[in-house]
């Protein structure tokens, strides 16, 4: 289950009412102070169950009563809320409107202690609902609509049968039902209660990195987690019969102890011996670099160095979780603060890999560097002003962005550019490297008169055809009247497949081999030789195509470290020979797809230079 749409209604800096779409990434772009920061504290709060504070309500607002709204997209996990016989959100119409599992929660600010008050959309029959009902009453209406309530062998439907030919006995009859918001009890032992609980289970944990966060190991999340494993791996070494046998000759000693005091003392003060310990505690952890004397804390280390080891923390609790449960967001509440711009990128990295294993991140950001290299469908602007609050989605204003986070001309790399005849834009600085690679062994074998470098061709790494710095690069280029042309991977999962990227390239009114190449494979990784891999990694088995996902296989493969994992083209592109590159270049009509790529982009070279 993934979330889809949240609403806030005044919730700290917005004072009425905003709602907000979440797809598998979402990044959210702002000026300092906009509000960006508001929008993973509304899903702290409600996800998490964090302290509620009187300032959560909007300061100009005239209610005291905020509230946040999520709606989530299924499959759902089965839930029980009767006779432990499983049953679904979608049968028992706990959905709302759209098929989405929304809930929504509401905060007395006026109140000494601030306890939400949760409801669910459902779908109710009005004076025919039934949901709620005890198992005598479900008989009772069963009867008065004639619906029988025992099986032919004598054997009565339970709960969950009995509501859903109810259900169909009214749509029958013309009732649909009608959504309404049922209030969800957080205590007692009714059905209704029963849904809060099995709701609760199913909600998606919000894993949430805070730009303040204390960056420490004895957070108390992370301490959980280590102190789960401790546990656990003390549990699987027989750690029950040492608590057992220390108990024993503790509680022995006290016992005698507790008698001699029991000996002077009324019986209203009689005390009674109680031994408890947890083995957990012993536990602490730390990082040590190869040249220290001790491991220091991480409240010792540098803020890049700490912000770097929370994201591996994250990204670890994302692989290790994959296989048991995906029911995860990650927020990321400007990650890049402290870090290198070459560090930013390698977190970029870890954020797309979150993603790709399954789970929602959601991004606050003010890095030009993350913005740029992620898919401009992702990004949302964040504006406010006053009382004002807005969340600009889908076709956003990429120049404001620019403005926001002072992407200009005369701050990017426009100096690299000055002395460059033409400029190739590539995805990554791995294409850079890759590419200027083949451009000099093909030039060492007398394939071509000169390398990319000796003509004056500049690779430049710009991203996807959708990031946002690849558009707002086009634009300089053209502003500048310098000649470009761009090499884009094809992302096709098959030779039959059409490519995204050929047709998201045509709608910015290029056209290709004259301006842009889409790359015969599905990305540069599947330019690597297979037998060049079981050359540089003995023992090696591994099969792949031309439209393989190259990074997840070798991220997980068994031999994931040797492969260099995610980044197998930065560890292995380069320790390839010329025979190796070209057998990989080749198309089936023998023709070499490199020398038709370094033709076209020469081609562009305009010719008084």
């Amino acid at each position: 289950m993934k979330l889809r749409k949240a609403a806030y209604s005044n919730y700290r800096g917005i004072q009425n009412h905003i709602e907000v779409d979440f797809g598998d990434s979402s990044i959210f772009v702002g000026r300092n102070d906009a509000g960006k920061s508001t929008l993973l504290r509304g899903l702290d709060l409600f996800l998490n169950n964090t302290e509620a504070l009187p300032d959560i309500a909007n300061a100009f607002s005239d209610s005291d009563i905020c509230s946040v709204e999520l709606a989530f997209e299924g499959p759902f996990p089965a839930i029980m809320i009767d006779e432990a016989i499983p049953t679904t959100l979608v049968e028992e119409m706990l959905v709302d409107e759209n098929g989405q599992l929304r809930i929504k929660k509401e905060w007395d600010t006026t109140k000494s202690q601030i306890k939400p008050d949760t409801y669910i959309r459902r779908k109710s029959f009005g004076d025919d609902d039934f949901l709620l009902e005890t198992e005598r009453q479900l008989i009772t209406r069963c009867q008065a609509n004639g619906i029988e309530t025992q099986k032919g062998n004598g054997e009565v439907f339970n709960n969950v049968e009995k509501r859903a030919k109810l259900r169909q006995h009214f749509v029958a009859n013309g009732n649909e039902g009608t959504s309404v918001w049922e209030k969800l009890p957080t205590s007692g032992s009714t059905r209704a209660k029963q849904i809060h609980d099995q709701v609760k289970a199913i909600l998606p944990r919000f894993e949430y990195f805070r730009a303040d966060t204390a960056l420490s190991e004895t957070d108390a999340s992370i301490q959980r987690y280590f102190k789960s494993i401790a546990i656990r791996t003390m549990q699987d070494a027989g750690i029950a019969d040492v608590e057992d046998r220390v108990r024993e000759a503790l509680g022995g000693v006290l016992e005698k102890i507790s008698a001699k005091i029991n000996g002077v003392l009324p019986d209203a003060d009689q005390v009674r011996p109680s031994v408890s310990f947890d083995w957990s505690k012993g536990v602490q952890t730390g990082f040590q670099c190869a040249n220290d004397q001790a491991a220091l804390p991480l409240t010792f280390r540098g803020d890049g160095f700490r912000r770097i080891t929370m994201m591996s923390y994250f990204e670890h609790l994302a692989e290790e979780s994959l296989s048991a449960d995906s029911r995860i967001i990650f927020g990321f509440e400007e990650p890049e603060t402290f870090l290198h711009p070459k560090a930013q990128e390698q977190l970029h990295e870890k954020l797309l890999g979150l993603e790709q294993s399954g789970y929602q991140v959601v991004v606050t950001t003010h890095s030009p560097i993350v913005v740029a290299a992620s898919d401009r469908s992702t990004v949302s602007h964040v504006k406010s002003h006053g009382d004002s609050f807005e969340v600009h989605q889908g076709d956003v204003d990429l120049q404001t962005i620019a403005d926001d986070l002072g992407i200009t001309p005369s701050n990017q790399f426009l100096r690299l550019f000055e002395r460059a005849k033409v400029l190739v834009l590539v995805e990554g600085p791995d294409d850079v490297s890759a590419f200027n690679f083949l451009a000099q062994l093909y030039r060492a074998e007398g394939r071509i008169p000169a390398t990319f470098s000796d003509r004056q061709i500049l690779l430049v790494p710009v991203g996807g055809c959708d990031s946002v710095m690849h558009w707002l690069n086009l634009n300089i280029l053209r502003e500048l009247d310098k000649p470009f042309y761009a090499i884009q991977d094809s992302d096709r999962d098959s030779a039959a497949s059409p490519s995204s990227t050929r047709e998201k390239m045509i709608e910015l009114g290029l056209n290709e081999t004259v301006d842009f190449w889409v790359l015969r494979k599905r990305a540069l990784e599947n330019y690597i030789d297979r037998q060049a891999l079981e050359r540089l990694i003995p023992g090696l088995q591994i099969q792949f195509d031309d439209y393989t996902r190259m990074k997840p296989l070798c991220g997980h493969h068994a031999s994931q470290v040797a492969l260099g994992g995610k980044k197998v083209v930065e560890k292995h592109y380069r320790s390839q020979t010329f025979e190796e590159v070209e057998r990989s270049f080749r198309t089936p009509n023998g023709e070499d797809e490199f020398i038709k790529i370094y033709e076209q982009v020469c081609g562009k070279i305009p010719a008084d230079v």
